[in-house]
């Protein structure tokens, strides 16, 4: 697992090695990122640092991995959501392994228990374990009642490709595509 572009393109991060867990891979993050700067109409700016000045929001992030992506694109801050201890010492490593503790935020606790985001957000990543395909709604709900997002918010969902995406009416999907078993939606406000 590697970063893909940008100011730490290449430099290598810790995985987490886990039964059940679903890491990002670095194709399909790749691919995560072109989608979002093609629809963005993102033009490079200096060096690939596409999201240069983005406030970004990575919900079960995990790794970090799509998070330090967007530090590396040129993202201004991060915050991160994750409960998993494991997870969360995976993450504070490949903070300290990029030397970005500036630029983020961590939130230690399940989505599910927070109860208020700072800021507004560029982009969201949401990176749910499969299994827990129903919490998909419930957070784009809390995204809603955080009052977090701009009129030009992204929001990407990475699911289980055989699950059905179930999103408020709030919502609009703008791009969806397949990667093997796993399926990402672009979505955001009507």
């Amino acid at each position: 697992m590697r970063i893909i572009s940008g100011k730490f393109r290449g430099k290598k991060l810790i995985k987490f090695n886990k039964e059940g867990i679903k890491p990002t891979t670095d194709k399909m993050r790749e691919s995560i990122f072109n989608i979002v700067i093609s629809y963005l109409k993102i033009n490079e700016k200096n060096n690939n640092l596409f999201f240069e000045e983005f406030n970004v929001l990575d919900i079960f992030a995990g790794t970090g991995a799509l998070g330090l992506e967007a530090i590396s694109r040129g993202a201004e801050n991060v915050t991160f959501i994750e409960k998993s201890r494991d997870n969360l010492r995976v993450l504070y490593k490949n903070i300290d392994l990029l030397k970005v503790s500036e630029k983020v935020k961590i939130i230690k606790r399940s989505i599910r228990k927070v109860k208020k985001i700072d800021g507004q957000f560029d982009l969201i990543f949401m990176d749910p374990p499969y299994q827990m395909d129903l919490i998909i709604k419930k957070t784009l709900k809390k995204i809603l009642d955080f009052k977090i997002t701009k009129k030009e918010t992204v929001i990407v969902i990475e699911y289980a490709k055989k699950k059905k995406i179930v999103i408020p009416k709030d919502f609009k999907i703008i791009k969806k595509k397949d990667y093997g078993n796993s399926s990402i939606a672009l979505i955001k406000l009507k």
